[in-house]
């Protein structure tokens, strides 16, 4: 139940209560003897403390989990760790070790055909194509991905496909099209209800209201996503 609590949470954009679930959920497991599903929960925290930019935290967290699922022969879960681990070293600036990250957990999705695997590799790789301000890339992986992760029923995943999308267009000189999926994804976190994410898009949105002279409106969503990200604890 705190396992999937913590999933719940996640999916909702709160980071640090999804990281006290999957706290718990790990002690529960470790005291029962699951040290397999224990790993799982540590790679379950270290996910959201990236998320909350403590990459050392999630980088220990990784190391000690990653022997566990390589002695356990699970192949695909090792893959996860390397994909994981490649958001990790691009979030910290690591940015070549990041690529060989991601080849090499897109070779093992590749050689155990896992489509959405693959999906969410070209989805967190288009992040990082961004950063480096390659929109042309950015756009092929994210596309590419949300087409996979829709067929497979992964709206959120699917929605940040689509955002990424929208910054990669409006990067290309393409901002009316930028600002249509920038407000597609944006409907999409509302429905879920994810105010982390609205606000990650509103922010973007106003990026490209800015670009084409919206400027009025360019101002009042960054004021919203600051106003957003200051209730949600993070700094504005």
């Amino acid at each position: 139940i705190d396992m999937s609590l913590g999933n719940l949470h996640y999916y909702q954009g709160h980071y640090s209560q999804a990281l006290e679930a999957y706290r718990q959920s790990e002690q529960a497991f470790r005291t029962l003897g699951s040290e397999l599903y224990a790993a799982m929960n540590q790679i379950n925290q270290a996910n959201m403390l990236n998320e909350l930019d403590d990459f050392l935290g999630s980088e220990r967290l990784h190391e000690e989990a990653r022997p566990v699922f390589e002695a356990a022969g699970l192949r695909t879960a090792v893959a996860s760790v390397d994909l994981n681990l490649a958001i990790f070293q691009s979030c910290r600036g690591n940015y070549s070790k990041a690529f060989q990250e991601f080849e090499q957990a897109r070779a093992t999705f590749s050689s155990l055909d896992m489509d959405v695997n693959l999906a969410l590799t070209d989805l967190e790789e288009s992040d990082l194509h961004l950063v480096l301000n390659l929109p042309g890339r950015a756009l092929q992986l994210a596309e590419r991905a949300e087409a996979s992760l829709a067929e497979s029923h992964m709206p959120f995943e699917a929605a940040r496909a689509r955002a990424n999308q929208g910054v990669a267009l409006a990067r290309s000189d393409e901002p009316e099209r930028a600002a249509a999926l920038l407000e597609e994804a944006r409907q999409a976190f509302a429905s879920q209800e994810n105010k982390t994410w609205i606000a990650h898009t509103d922010l973007q949105r106003a990026e490209v209201m800015g670009q084409i002279g919206r400027r009025d409106q360019a101002r009042r969503l960054a004021l919203e996503a600051a106003h957003a990200y200051a209730g949600l604890g993070a700094q504005p």
